[in-house]
């Protein structure tokens, strides 16, 4: 038989004791889930609020199931209702969109790029339409040519006119001692 229906009406219920906060709700949360429905143990039910404690945001709204021994690190997501499993490890700012397999370690990509120069917050500032304009082809080569580093500003030199960002930009790609997102 579906637990859905009794989950509505504990949460539904839970809900307006929450006025004070969702501490107000705790003892009564426990009563429910670990005593009368034995959803979750209690010790289960302390870590997964520990952790909606932690969480930003409304912490009283997000249930995800972590298994025994499973590592949640620093900075990771994990969107509600999904599931975390037993002796699991999810590596450092992932965000989780669905269940992790038990003992897994698991980690989503991280490609960080460059989408472009910032021309509205530019313009807000009020740079100039040509300097943005030397800006865009600058990210063009750097981003979007298939060249390497070195190559695109060689390249920014021979082919972009001349201005202060350019070279702001130029010394900042040669004096980058970890490299730069592109």
């Amino acid at each position: 038989m579906s637990q859905i229906p009794a989950l509505v009406r504990v949460f539904a219920y839970l809900s307006l004791l929450t006025v004070g906060g969702g501490m107000a709700a705790y003892p009564e949360m426990q009563y429910l889930a670990v005593d009368v429905h034995q959803w979750l143990t209690e010790r289960q039910l302390i870590h997964l609020y520990s952790l909606g404690q932690m969480a930003p945001g409304p912490n009283m709204m997000m249930i995800v199931v972590i298994g025994d021994w499973a590592v949640v690190s620093a900075g990771s997501a994990v969107h509600q209702f999904c599931k975390v499993g037993s002796h699991a490890i999810i590596g450092g700012y992932s965000v989780i969109t669905q269940d992790v397999l038990p003992y897994s370690m698991t980690v989503n990509e991280r490609e960080v790029k460059v989408f472009g120069a910032n021309a509205t917050g530019l313009e807000r500032r009020g740079f100039s339409p040509e300097s943005i304009d030397a800006l865009h082809k600058a990210f063009r080569l750097l981003t979007r040519s298939g060249l390497n580093t070195s190559q695109a500003v060689a390249r920014i030199r021979e082919e972009v006119p001349p201005a202060r960002e350019i070279d702001e930009l130029i010394a900042f790609i040669e004096t980058s001692k970890r490299g730069v997102i592109k």
